[in-house]
């Protein structure tokens, strides 16, 4: 089945008889899409992206989305918000399609994870228990006693082994597996051809060692690190983009496709934040996705309601504490804001108890725009995603920091 070429927000029209009617039911139910299904069945659907771009897979049909900003910009946005140096100096391809960018990033995983298999992978004493022909470290006694009464001849023994076959190293096999079975339908050429190798190498030797599970991305959040394996958390950030890129994946089946999505909001939102940062005042510090909880009272039955939110980002002085603004990220071009992104940013500034908020835009063409809504303060600024994301972050920091926060510097 030939794939559905889209672009990012941008929506197509699909012929009905295209679709099944299992295929549009899926999508009508999918967070990927928004589907309009016309009551007359000679129009056709209407179907657009919302958000994310990649590879995903709808009941068998491939929908292909390339995104609207310039595809080396998406992948530079990817180092920024992660905080991660995707560069290396030989086995380079350019940053063209989707796919470059997830071979770019399990390329990195497997040279990482050979030159630690060249040092020797990292292994801990864990714990075992298990019924032998001989006798391993400590006799269980009362297992044994236990074995005694059904006439067993075998030795139930404690003992520490000493494995490679840990989380540690599980969540590099499982992020090569993906970024391996992803990758191997990409065109070849010489170069790819070799990174390819460099890939299979890497996972075949650690499948050696080293049992496959999947498992989800968060796994590779807040670990805890010895001097022993101190080189593990790099290699782990970089299983989380490929982790979390790839999607819920288990390894049932053996699909030819590998899905491979980006939702992009999310990605701007992360991108902003570390530019913010880089670039804020010492004096100040931010918080992502930071959760509050609103009580909203019936008045019918006098009853409270909670509503918990998150703020994509607040700034606060770190002497005080006070905050100094919120801030909204909004993935989407419009000629003026919406009245519904100012008033959702307007009760973030109540809530938290500022009169300052900022609306962050991917364009410029709105940017140091001012609204006055009472005591608030509503700052539209932009940053612009197609030409160089460098200067559209530094010019982006020049406007934050000269729209209401010349006290602080």
């Amino acid at each position: 089945m030939q794939a559905i070429e889209m672009i990012e927000e941008q929506t197509i029209q699909i012929a009905q008889k295209n679709l099944s009617k299992d295929i549009v039911s899926k999508l009508y139910e999918s967070k990927f899409f928004e589907i309009i299904i016309p009551a007359n069945n000679q129009k056709p659907f209407l179907l657009r992206s919302k958000g994310y771009v990649g590879h995903i897979d709808i009941g068998g049909q491939i929908f292909s989305i390339q995104p609207k900003a310039k595809i080396s910009n998406v992948f530079e946005m990817l180092e920024i918000a992660y905080n991660q140096k995707l560069t290396i100096s030989e086995g380079y391809t350019s940053i063209d399609t989707v796919d470059d960018i997830i071979e770019r990033i399990t390329l990195i995983l497997a040279k990482k994870v050979n030159d630690r298999l060249r040092k020797g992978i990292y292994r801990e004493y864990v714990s075992q228990t298990e019924n032998l022909q001989f006798v391993r470290g400590r006799v269980n006694i009362t297992e044994n006693l236990h074995n005694a009464l059904f006439d067993k001849t075998r030795i139930v023994c404690d003992y520490e082994d000493l494995t490679a076959n840990l989380e540690e190293n599980q969540l590099l096999l499982w992020a090569l597996y993906l970024g391996n079975k992803k990758i191997k339908n990409i065109n070849e050429n010489q170069t790819r051809n070799f990174n390819k190798k460099i890939i299979h190498e890497a996972y075949r030797n650690l499948l050696n060692n080293v049992s496959l599970k999947p498992f989800s991305y968060k796994r590779c959040m807040g670990r805890n690190y010895n001097k022993l394996n101190y080189d593990y958390k790099p290699m782990h950030d970089l299983c989380r983009i490929i982790i979390q890129l790839c999607g819920p994946t288990t390894l049932s089946g053996d699909k030819n496709f590998s899905p491979f999505y980006i939702y992009m909001p999310s990605l701007f939102e992360g991108f902003v934040a570390e530019v913010l940062k880089n670039g804020i005042n010492k004096n100040l510090f931010l918080k992502t996705q930071d959760p509050y909880r609103l009580k909203i009272q019936n008045p019918v039955n006098q009853n409270n309601l909670d509503i918990e939110f998150k703020m994509d980002i607040v700034i606060r002085e770190k002497s005080s504490n006070s905050p100094i603004c919120v801030i909204d990220t909004k993935y989407k071009i419009h000629e003026r804001p919406k009245d519904t992104d100012i008033w959702q940013v307007v009760a973030y500034c109540e809530e938290v108890g500022t009169d300052h908020g900022i609306l962050v835009y991917p364009t410029k063409q709105n940017h140091f725009t001012k609204i006055t809504v009472g005591s608030k303060k509503i700052m539209i600024l932009g940053i612009d995603l197609d030409g160089s994301l460098s200067s559209g972050a530094d010019s982006f920091i020049k406007d934050f920091n000269s729209s209401i926060l010349e006290d602080y510097h």
